[in-house]
């Protein structure tokens, strides 16, 4: 799991429950505030239960290539990368949206999805 904002980290395909950044980064969070962390690893449920919501930002296909063909980053600009995001897609999106507390459409405006998301922290924190 990589905390948003942290981009230069490894990306990694599995993580240590027991000394990952999300697990600091849990203990840590600051108490007058929202932690909000992004990420996707093979075994991310095993840190799920220290996070007081899980929440899934889906997006259908066509619009992820879509974005990726937009961005300057060249991970799928080429056909086989397309294909890998696709058949990703179809495989993973089932399994992280049967973990998540909550899902948010992130087809729509951004605000729209920013707005959601501080409304899930005020209603799991009780703010």
């Amino acid at each position: 799991m990589t905390p948003v904002g942290s981009s230069t980290s490894t990306p990694s395909t599995d993580l240590n429950p027991s000394g990952s950044r999300a697990d600091q980064s849990a203990r840590g969070a600051a108490p007058d505030g929202w932690l909000f962390i992004g990420g996707c690893v093979a075994n991310q449920g095993a840190v799920y239960d220290r996070f007081d919501a899980v929440v899934l930002l889906s997006a259908p296909v066509d619009v992820l290539l879509r974005r990726v063909a937009d961005r300057p980053n060249p991970f799928g600009s080429t056909a086989q990368q397309r294909a890998t995001i696709a058949d990703d897609h179809a495989a993973y999106e089932p399994l992280l949206r049967a973990g998540a507390s909550h899902e948010i459409a992130a087809t729509t405006p951004l605000a729209t999805v920013v707005a959601t998301l501080e409304e899930i922290a005020e209603a799991v924190s009780g703010a």
